[in-house]
């Protein structure tokens, strides 16, 4: 079952930032659940979009809708911890682990278009 706690992850952010994604643009704006996104966003979302080409005033309102629209779910030495185990049972990234163990530790269901998680079987999961 999902939660009504979302956090979203950088691909799910940049599909929505960039009008890739019904499912999203839904979940963010026609619900009334929580919604999240990982401090680690602010790094990953602006870059991913840099690499896109996309112009520093787009970003600069991506990043802006982010800090008003979203929690923001920060980084702590015990989550970073859980993290590392995290990343060695299942194989994920260091910042792949860190975005599913914020989601865990909001209760959120994870929201991504990340393909590392489509290899997966973890749960609350949402893939988009």
């Amino acid at each position: 079952m999902l939660s009504r706690r979302f956090l979203f992850d950088s691909s799910a952010l940049t599909l929505y930032f960039m009008g890739e994604s019904e499912k999203v643009r839904a979940l963010v704006e026609e619900g009334d659940a929580d919604l999240y996104c990982s401090v680690l966003s602010f790094y990953e979302v602006p870059k991913s979009m840099m690499k896109k080409g996309i112009d520093r005033a787009t970003i600069g309102a991506s990043v802006d809708i982010m800090r008003r629209r979203f929690k923001i779910a920060g980084l702590s030495e015990g989550l970073c911890l859980k993290a590392a185990q995290c990343s060695i049972e299942h194989g994920l990234y260091a910042i792949d682990s860190m975005i599913y163990g914020s989601a865990a530790e909001k209760g959120a269901t994870l929201v991504t278009a990340d393909a590392d998680f489509r290899k997966k079987r973890l749960k609350n999961v949402m893939l988009v």
